[in-house]
C-alpha cells in the first residue's frame, strides 16, 4: 500500500500535469493586426473634413470594411472595403477633433486603430474700407491663430469672392488670391472695387505640418458706389428758361440701365429731389428742369438703390441763374 504522503505527492504532480495539459490546448493570444496607414484630413470649408488613408493589406482574409470614428460627437461611419475616404460635415473649425480608423475583416477581426488629431483654428475676415469708389481697392484682411491665440504663420489664405445680387450659391464665389500669412498670423490682400461683393476667405490646412479642420469666415460685405460725372447746359441761365443736367454713371450699362437717378436741388441747407429719370444702357443720363427762382443754386444728382451698387452721389455744382 502507498503511504499518505507519497498519495499525496502522486495527487498534486497528476493535478499538475492535467492543467499544463488543458493550458497546452488552449489558443495562444495574438496581437491584432496592425493600424491602416496613411491617414489624412483634408478641410474643405465649411465644416467640412475628408478623412482618407490606404487600403489595408494587413489581414490573411478578405477585408470586411472599415470603421470611421470623430470625437467629440461621437460620429461614426461604416465604410465598404474599396472605399478609402470619408466626409464628416457639420463641424466646428474652432474645435479640436481625434479621427480613429479600424479595418475589420470578413470573421470581425480587428485592426489595432490609426489615430489622427485635427486641430482647431481662430480664422477672421475683414475688409477696409467697406464702402469704397468703383475703380479703387480696397483691402480684405484678417487673422488666424491657434484656439489658444498663437499666431499660425507662413500659412496659405485664399481670399473668394461673388457679386451681388444674391443669392450666393458655392459656384459664384471665385478665387480673387492666396495670400501667406506673417509671424503674426496676419494676412492682407488688395482687390478692385468693381461692384457690391460679397467675400470668404478659407484655410485649408496648408501648408502648416499639423493637420487642422481648417478655417472659414464668411459674409465680408464691400459696398461700392459708382463715380458720376454731372454737368449743367447752359450756365449761366436766364430766369424762365430749362436746364439739361446730364452725365453718366461710371459703370457698365449692363449693370446700371434702368437705375433710377435723381436730380437735386439744395433749399435752406437740404437737399431736394426735384425731378427723377432712369440710367440709359450706355451708363448716360439726361433730366430737364426749369429753376424757379433767379438766384445762384447748388444742384447734384444721386442713384437709386441698386443690386450692384451702393447709392452714389456726383459733386456738387453750382448754377447761376440772371
Amino acid at each position: 500500500m502507498l503511504s499518505g504522503a507519497f498519495r499525496s505527492r502522486l495527487l498534486i504532480s497528476l493535478a499538475a500535469l492535467t492543467i499544463g495539459v488543458s493550458l497546452l490546448g488552449l489558443p495562444a493570444a495574438t496581437a491584432a493586426p496592425g493600424p491602416v496607414t496613411g491617414l489624412t484630413g483634408v478641410p474643405q470649408p465649411p465644416k467640412v473634413v475628408s478623412v482618407a488613408w490606404d487600403a489595408y493589406t494587413g489581414f490573411g482574409v478578405d477585408l470586411d470594411h472599415y470603421e470611421v470614428t470623430v470625437e467629440p460627437g461621437t460620429r461614426f461611419q461604416q465604410v465598404p472595403d474599396g472605399v478609402t475616404s470619408v466626409l464628416f460635415k457639420d463641424l466646428s473649425w474652432s474645435e479640436s477633433y481625434t479621427v480613429t480608423v479600424v479595418a475589420v475583416d470578413g470573421v470581425g477581426t480587428k485592426s489595432e486603430p490609426a489615430e489622427l488629431k485635427l486641430r482647431g483654428t481662430k480664422l477672421s475676415g475683414t475688409v477696409n474700407p467697406s464702402i469704397v469708389s468703383r475703380g479703387r481697392n480696397a483691402t480684405v484682411s484678417g487673422s488666424l491663430l491657434w484656439p489658444n491665440d498663437d499666431p499660425i504663420a507662413n500659412a496659405q489664405v485664399v481670399v473668394m469672392r461673388a457679386f451681388y445680387p444674391e443669392p450666393f450659391p458655392a459656384s459664384k464665389f471665385k478665387k480673387v488670391g492666396t495670400v501667406t500669412t506673417n509671424s503674426k498670423g496676419r494676412f492682407a490682400l488688395k482687390t478692385p472695387a468693381l461692384q457690391k461683393a460679397q467675400y470668404r476667405v478659407l484655410y485649408l490646412g496648408q501648408p502648416v505640418t499639423t493637420p487642422t479642420v481648417g478655417g472659414w469666415d464668411s459674409n465680408i460685405t464691400l459696398s461700392v458706389t459708382t463715380p458720376i460725372t454731372f454737368s449743367m447746359s447752359p450756365n449761366p441761365v436766364r430766369f424762365g428758361n430749362q436746364v439739361r443736367f446730364a452725365g453718366k454713371v461710371q459703370a457698365p450699362g449692363t449693370l446700371v440701365s434702368g437705375e433710377a437717378i435723381h436730380l437735386q436741388h439744395k433749399v435752406s441747407g437740404k437737399w431736394k429731389t426735384v425731378k427723377s429719370g432712369a440710367v440709359k444702357s450706355d451708363s448716360s443720363y439726361s433730366i430737364k428742369f426749369q429753376p424757379r427762382n433767379n438766384s445762384d443754386q447748388a444742384w447734384r444728382v444721386t442713384t437709386g438703390r441698386s443690386e450692384y451698387f451702393a447709392p452714389s452721389v456726383s459733386r456738387p455744382k453750382v448754377l447761376v441763374v440772371r
